[in-house]
């Protein structure tokens, strides 16, 4: 999915130390279930 996204323009990066409480509320998660990563994807900054 990271190699794909690259190769379209976008940058990404997999983040794998979250915060899982936070990010359960951010995504609306019910308490049984644990986020183990997230992959955000955008548009690199212009250097």
């Amino acid at each position: 999915m990271e190699a794909g996204s690259v190769a379209l323009g976008p940058g990404t990066v997999l983040i794998g130390a979250l915060n899982d409480d936070a990010m359960r509320q951010v995504l609306h998660l019910p308490e049984a279930e644990t986020p183990l990563a997230v992959l955000p994807v955008g548009r690199p900054a212009a250097v």
